[in-house]
This record gives C-alpha cells, structure tokens and sequence, in this order.
C-alpha cells in the first residue's frame, strides 16, 4: 500500500469472542514503524472484552482433541460403514462354516 509517497506497514490482531472475532487493525508509514511497534503491540494485547462477549475455552480447544476430530473429518464416512458391514458378515458366515464343520 502507499499513501502519498510514503509505503505503509500494518499489524492486525484479531481477537475470538463469542460471536465471531474482534479485529484490529493499525497502520503507520515504514519509517515510523518501528518506533509505534510496541504500541502497537500493547494496543492488540491489551484489549479485555466484557464476559458476555470473551470467548469460553471449549473441551475442543485442546490440541490433541482438535487434531482427532479435524483427521475424522477426513475420512469417507460411509465407505468406512460399507467395509466394516462387509467385514462383519464375512466373520459371521467364516463363524457359521467354522461351527457347521465341528458338528
């Protein structure tokens, strides 16, 4: 971006609420950039949102937990279900020859 002559430089903090996100956004010029940077910074951490509003940690927020269900969300579903109906009918009819041939 440029504003006049000058190339601009921007932080954005996007911070999760309940109902979506809060998004912040800060610009300055390049030459001036370093010099607002912790400002910057402070202005993006510092935000406290009002309870109502603050996003509530959920169970699915652990790592482990998201990583499972984002790999399940992967997998074809009703060709897992096909397989494993075809797998059990074949044990059942191996189980029914296997209890036929002892008797």
């Amino acid at each position: 971006m440029k504003a006049g002559e000058d190339n601009l430089r921007s932080l954005w903090v996007m911070i999760p609420t309940e109902s979506g996100f809060v998004d912040i956004f800060v610009h300055s010029t390049e030459a001036e950039f370093n010099s607002w940077n912790s400002v910057f910074h402070k202005v993006g951490t510092d935000v406290e949102l009002s309870p109502s509003l603050a996003y509530q940690r959920r169970w699915t927020d652990v790592a482990t937990i998201t990583s499972i269900i984002e790999a399940a969300q992967g997998i074809d579903w009703s060709k897992t279900i096909s397989l494993a109906i075809a797998g059990m009918i074949i044990a059942l009819i191996a189980n029914f020859f296997r209890r036929k041939t002892r008797q």
